[in-house]
């Protein structure tokens, strides 16, 4: 699954991210919890339907983050857009992906009850079936 891969690829290549990520911890797939204070949840939000002709599926995958620091979320945030937008033939896990790009721009969302910012975007993936 997409979720999936993208979720591996965070956690074990993208180690330039200003969040040491680690699954369970403070990475999650369709998960929002309370806690820790700096995480980041990785949430399938569907797609487009399948095409009838080609052989290509569409996903949209949101990625939520909450940190203490405004500055630090900003940060999170440019770096998930460089690592996905705008990308074009690659592979996560052996599976092609032919070419993904944010959906929207990284966004402010609130501060949380506990002073906490929280951030979120998505980001489309055209994957080759």
């Amino acid at each position: 699954m997409l979720i999936d891969w993208i979720k591996d690829y965070l956690e074990y290549e993208a180690d330039f991210l200003s969040l040491d990520l680690k699954f369970g911890d403070n990475l999650f797939v369709n998960f929002y919890p309370d806690n820790p204070d700096d995480i980041l949840s990785i949430l399938d939000n569907g797609g487009f339907p399948p095409r009838l002709y080609v052989p290509v599926r569409e996903k949209i995958i949101e990625f939520k983050f909450r940190t203490n620091t405004l500055q630090k979320g900003y940060e999170i945030g440019e770096e998930l857009i460089q690592l996905f937008h705008d990308k074009e033939n690659y592979y996560l896990n052996g599976k092609r992906i032919l070419h993904s790009y944010a959906r929207t721009d990284s966004t402010y969302l609130y501060k949380d009850k506990n002073e906490r910012h929280e951030f979120s975007f998505e980001v489309v993936f055209l994957i080759e079936k």
